[in-house]
C-alpha cells in the first residue's frame, strides 16, 4: 500500500519534533555536566550556608586588610568575636587584628575550613586552585568577585561554593542568636 502525502509529512514532522528534542537533551547536558551541580546562587539555600557556618571553625580571609575602614577587616574582627579561628592571607602585611598574616594558603599552619575571598584579592581561579590543594571545604566568594573558571573549578574538585553572598551578613541572618 503506498503512502499518501499526508502520512510522510506527519513522519516528517514527528522526526523533526524528535530531533528538537533530543538536540535540547544534549545541550542541557553539556551545560550541566552530571559531575558538576547546578549554580545555586543567587540564593545559596539557607540550609547549606548554615551548614558552612555552623561545621567550619577556621577561616582563612583572603585580602584581609590592617585598615579598619576595610569591608575584610570589620568582617574579620566580626568573626573572631563570633568565635571562629580566622587566619588573615595578605602577602603585603604582617599583622591583622593581632593575627600574623600568611603569605598564601598554603603557608597556613593547617587547612582552613573555610577560604573567604575579597574583591582584589587576586586571580581568583589560582585563589580556587590553592583552596583545593589545601584541602579545603567551602570557597565563599565575597560579593563582587565574578569568576566562573574559579567556580568550577572548585566544584569539580567537591568544594562548596557560595558566590556573591557576605559571609557577615550570612552569619547575622542565620545564627545571630548563636553569636
Amino acid at each position: 500500500m503506498p503512502w499518501s502525502v499526508g502520512d510522510l509529512l506527519f513522519i516528517v514532522v514527528v522526526a523533526m519534533i524528535i530531533y528538537g528534542i533530543m538536540a535540547l537533551v544534549n545541550r542541557s547536558r553539556q551545560a550541566h555536566p552530571a559531575n558538576i551541580p547546578p549554580v545555586p546562587d543567587p540564593g545559596a539555600g539557607d540550609f547549606m550556608l548554615r551548614s558552612i557556618l555552623t561545621e567550619g571553625r577556621t577561616i582563612a580571609l583572603v585580602g584581609a586588610s590592617p585598615d579598619p575602614d576595610q569591608p575584610s577587616h570589620q568582617i574579620m574582627n566580626y568573626l573572631q568575636a563570633a568565635g571562629y579561628t580566622v587566619w588573615p592571607i595578605n602577602p603585603t602585611v604582617s599583622t591583622v587584628l593581632g593575627q600574623p598574616a600568611f603569605g598564601a594558603l598554603e603557608e597556613l599552619p593547617q587547612s582552613a575550613d573555610i577560604v573567604d575571598v575579597f574583591p582584589g584579592s587576586g586571580e581568583i581561579p589560582a585563589i580556587a586552585r590553592a583552596a583545593i590543594t589545601s584541602g579545603v571545604g567551602t570557597l565563599w566568594l565575597q560579593p563582587g568577585i565574578d569568576s566562573p573558571e574559579g567556580v568550577q573549578a572548585a566544584r569539580q574538585a567537591g568544594l562548596k561554593v557560595v558566590v556573591d553572598h557576605c559571609i557577615m551578613q550570612e552569619h547575622q541572618r542565620l545564627l545571630r542568636d548563636r553569636r
